[in-house]
């Protein structure tokens, strides 16, 4: 219900920077992704899975919005009925941060046998800011994205071993922004927070479409990947 409300407040940017005369790139652009299908890059296996966001550069401001991310993914998973058991995405965050120290942090296999996982998906942002360019403004992210098998401590997605573990190594590297908007209506506080809500949404939404077959025609204008 929370991503409906903002589809509907993206519908209503819309219009009232039409009515306002503020200017979006291309009438179209932020909508049309291309026709056609993309295949799911990897096939997650029915086992215990949980998301877990590791954003030690603190680049995700507000940190709620790690909450945001996380449960997008969980969500459109368990809709999609991709993997039958999805933990809470809070019970591994919220372990994580009970036990990480500045000099010691948690592996993420064991954050994920603490609460009952057996392979994770891994979201390690890189970035997570608002940006400011040729008189408009936006949201952008990028992030890249594992998947772990938590018993036998390898990296299932992308392929391929990594010598400092499970979670380091080769990853799915990632970028999203949101519409692009006047940098007027990027004064308002609000706005902003709502900006960011949805590129929260749209990270989310990018992760979960690696695992399935879904239409090329995307909400959002968005970068292409590395």
């Amino acid at each position: 219900m929370r991503y409906l409300t903002l589809l509907v407040l993206a519908g209503s940017l819309l219009a009232a920077i039409a009515l306002t005369g503020c200017n979006i790139v291309g009438p179209v652009a932020a909508v049309v992704a291309g026709p056609g299908e993309i295949e799911a890059e990897y096939r997650l296996e029915d086992r215990p899975t949980v998301v877990f966001v590791d954003d030690r550069r603190n680049k995700v401001n507000p940190v709620a919005l790690r909450r945001v991310i996380a449960d997008r993914v969980t969500e459109d998973l368990m809709r999609r009925n991709l993997v039958s058991q999805m933990i809470s995405p809070n019970d591994a965050m919220s372990y994580a941060a009970a036990h990480d120290s500045a000099k010691d942090i948690m592996p993420i296999e064991v954050v994920g046998r603490a609460v009952g996982a057996e392979q994770v998906i891994f979201i390690e942002m890189l970035e997570f800011a608002d940006q400011t360019a040729d008189q408009r403004s936006r949201g952008v992210a990028s992030f890249q994205v594992r998947v772990i098998d938590v018993a036998n401590r390898q990296r299932l997605f992308p392929a391929g071993g990594g010598n400092g573990g499970p979670s380091s190594g080769s990853a799915r590297v990632l970028q999203a922004n949101t519409l692009d908007l006047s940098p007027d209506m990027y004064q308002s506080r609000a706005m902003r927070s709502q900006v960011r809500e949805m590129l929260a949404h749209e990270v989310g939404d990018r992760t979960a479409k690696l695992f399935y077959k879904h239409e090329a025609r995307d909400l959002g204008g968005r970068l292409e990947p590395r």
